[in-house]
């Protein structure tokens, strides 16, 4: 059905008909069709519709050089359908669609984040870049250091900051049933004033660090072979050789140029951290996104890439746990003692398998209380807030402080490569009976009573640690949280779905 790729193709003008083309019809008990077929011969105009959708039955007219679009009420009044006139083409829809359509608008409420950045002295600060995290909503401060994000859903959200000479600035805002307006004060940054150049002899190593903390920043999947990091010389690198630990900042947002994903992602780099003797590592940081511009093909190949990259993802979990769809989407949750049985002498030592926890592998006769585990009822980890958020409920309330558990989720569309499955970052479903294929990953709550919104965002945002696969998509698989994963159900679909995406993200 090509319907979605004509609307978006031509201009949204409604055209005044009433003096343009006129109608005339004696119809008694006639079906819709073939007074359409006779609308289109007299005026020119074609009808389009779904067939699926629309349901037309039969009509009584009698009209006499009546205008178009007065015709098309008396056609239709007694039927369940709208119409809109678009150009040459009528457009049908059933009411109940056009409702749902409304609806979801209504439950789509916007509202705004703005505010005023000042020093510390109170005076207004011009030119201050504002952004929210993994998103491409973006602003700049005005003369009188006002800013605001408009447009902006309900949801968790990380603001910050960021001008040269200041420290970055930071705040968590949750947008519930209003628009939200924040002080901002930037703090002269101390090792901005302290810092002293020093001409020294560039670092013979600094080719194997940069190696480093690419391998351990971009990542190694698919994807970030289509990376590039656009200004290395903003990346500070510091080696401890008695910690034998690499140390990374920057002095400014490192620009990467994902050509996989057809983004361009700003990180300002707040930690970095790996440890050669271990191979645990640690970064923290702050992206926000601008797409690349590209041809037609190309933004239909990031089309197709991205919606490969954000299936399985952390934030495709998470949005789907607030859709109560996580089943459907291919999630399985299970939750699985910490420990193996007791009486297991001959259980393999601990694998240290993140930068963050160890998990001891069961042997491979497993008691009967690994052998009963089934998946969760998924619905069972949330509870509604409202319609716009959730919470979380990961660990039992009831959980002996002696026996915890883990919760593992597994992605049963896709495998795991076979270089992350035989590395050391992959963790096994340690049940009798796993699931033929999928992606193994691990939650690790802090707390309960994190609050989760449609986007997949969390607040607080550091209350859950994630091992396995999801560790082992870093920067090169990032999204912006706003992106909308399209699911279409024929080829023919799938390309006016993607001409949507191109079209309606510039």
């Amino acid at each position: 059905m090509k319907l979605i790729r004509f609307l978006l193709i031509v201009a949204f003008v409604q055209l005044s008909t009433k003096a343009l083309s006129q109608v005339t019809l004696n119809e008694k008990n006639t079906p819709v069709t073939k007074v359409m077929a006779a609308i289109e011969k007299q005026t020119g105009y074609l009808f389009i519709y779904d067939e699926a959708k629309v349901k037309l039955g039969n009509v009584s007219v009698m009209l006499m050089n009546a205008p178009l679009d007065d015709a098309l009420e008396q056609c239709f009044k007694d039927i369940p359908v709208t119409f809109k006139i678009i150009e040459k083409t009528i457009v049908l829809k059933s009411k109940k669609e056009e409702t749902a359509i409304i609806d979801t608008a209504k439950n789509q409420q916007t509202f705004s984040i703005a505010g005023k950045v000042t020093d510390e002295s109170g005076a207004p600060l011009p030119g201050v870049f504002v952004f929210l995290t993994d998103s491409k909503k973006t602003t700049a401060t005005n003369a009188d250091g006002v800013f605001s994000l408009d447009q902006v859903q309900p949801g968790n959200y990380e603001l910050v900051a960021k001008m040269v000479g200041f420290d970055p600035y930071t705040q968590t805002i949750t947008l519930q049933k209003q628009s939200v307006n924040i002080a901002v004060k930037l703090l002269v940054s101390s090792t901005g004033l302290n810092e002293v150049t020093v001409k020294t002899a560039p670092d013979p190593n600094r080719p194997r660090y940069m190696k480093l903390f690419i391998k351990n920043f971009i990542g190694e999947t698919a994807n970030a072979s289509g990376c590039k990091i656009l200004n290395p010389e903003v990346i500070g690198l510091h080696y401890n050789k008695s910690k034998e630990t690499l140390e990374a900042t920057s002095t400014d947002f490192i620009k990467i140029e994902n050509l996989s994903l057809g983004y361009r992602v700003n990180y300002l780099l707040m930690h970095f951290k790996f440890d050669t003797r271990s191979q645990i590592f640690a970064y923290e940081g702050k992206p926000y996104f601008e797409e690349l511009k590209g041809s037609v093909s190309q933004q239909k190949k990031w089309a197709r890439s991205r919606k490969i990259a954000y299936e399985g993802s952390i934030r495709h979990f998470f949005k789907a746990l607030f859709n109560h769809s996580a089943e459907a989407e291919g999630f399985l949750v299970y939750r699985v003692p910490v420990n193996p049985p007791k009486s297991s002498a001959d259980a393999l030592p601990e694998h240290q398998v993140t930068p963050v926890s160890l998990f001891v592998r069961p042997p491979d006769k497993l008691k009967q209380e690994f052998m009963n585990i089934r998946p969760l009822n998924n619905d069972s980890l949330i509870s509604v807030i409202d319609q716009n958020f959730k919470l979380l409920k990961l660990t039992p309330a009831n959980e002996p402080a002696n026996a915890p558990t883990k919760l593992y989720v597994v992605y049963t569309r896709e495998q795991e490569p076979g270089s992350f499955y035989n590395s050391d970052e992959h963790i096994d479903l340690p049940i009798s009976s796993p699931p033929k294929k999928g992606q193994v990953s691990q939650l690790n709550p802090i707390k309960n009573g994190i609050k989760l919104d449609k986007n997949g965002n969390l607040s607080p945002l550091n209350d859950i640690m994630f091992d396995g696969y999801w560790t082992w998509e870093r920067v090169a698989d990032l999204m912006p949280f706003d992106y909308n994963s399209v699911k279409p159900k024929t080829k023919e679909e799938q390309e006016s779905a993607l001409d949507e995406i191109i079209l309606t993200s510039h």
